[in-house]
């Protein structure tokens, strides 16, 4: 299925976002991540299929529907232990 790819893909972009930050925030406090205590997915938004009597309403509508883009996002919130460096 194309959209649980591209959710799969907005979720690991937003891991990888997530680390990065976190690592930067380390290393500037003078401190090293240790493991993860916790990931907590904080925002996933896709798609919803519309429901039927819409579909007709738009269907049988006299203004035109242009096509458009699907916007996927997924984010997370990820707690890390600290260590000295």
């Amino acid at each position: 299925n194309d959209r649980q790819t591209l959710l799969h893909e907005a979720r690991r972009s937003a891991l990888a976002d997530a680390q990065a930050k976190a690592s930067f925030y380390a290393d500037q406090a003078g401190v090293a991540l240790g493991q993860v205590v916790e990931i907590l997915e904080t925002g996933v938004s896709q798609p919803r299929p519309m429901r039927a009597e819409a579909m007709m309403m738009k269907a049988n509508s006299a203004v035109p529907i242009a096509t458009g883009s699907i916007e996927i996002q997924a984010g997370v919130t990820m707690r890390f232990a600290l260590t000295d460096k």
